[in-house]
């Protein structure tokens, strides 16, 4: 099927209520065989089983087949999702300036501390630990813009299942 990981983070085991995961065989010949099957992180099951993931799809089509959306709700799902995704981007936006601002200033700051050292106000030990204090700062603010992202990317997808 099209995506790499179908279903991830949408499904739930019906039995323990752990995340259904995704697994991909290859077998010596080449023939791929595509599986979900429960994460069994609460070690709920003895032994796991898994289904393939053609099995799965074909569970849902009768599903699928009755499903009806008028045209004012499908509109109102497009208004929904793009305010959603209006809000993550302006938010990203926001976090992006405060992140290059946060990054200005450590560089700035590197800046001083370099002249600093050439005007020999600090001695060679100080200027390394000065300096390997600023490249911590530098990479906990970007781990704190990656962590910002996962947890918009998680919100989004909570709010679009949400629907």
């Amino acid at each position: 099927m099209g995506s790499t990981r179908p279903l991830a983070g949408l499904m739930k085991c019906g039995e323990c209520g752990c995340a259904i995961t995704f697994e991909r065989k290859v077998k010596k010949s080449g023939r791929e065989f595509r599986y979900l099957r429960c994460a069994n992180g609460k070690k709920a099951h003895p032994s796991l089983v898994s289904v393939s993931e053609e099995e799965v799809f074909n569970g849902f089509s009768s599903a699928i087949a009755s499903i009806a959306i008028n045209t004012h709700l499908a509109e109102e799902i497009g208004a929904v999702l793009s305010e959603s995704q209006n809000a993550v981007e302006a938010t990203r936006k926001r976090d992006a300036a405060r992140f290059q601002a946060e990054l200005a200033d450590l560089e700035r700051r590197e800046d001083r501390l370099y002249d600093g050292r050439v005007r020999g106000l600090l001695d060679d030990d100080g200027y390394r630990r000065q300096l390997a204090r600023l490249r911590t700062q530098r990479t906990d603010a970007a781990k704190k813009v990656e962590t910002a992202n996962a947890e918009l990317d998680d919100e989004w997808l909570s709010q679009r299942s949400a629907l």
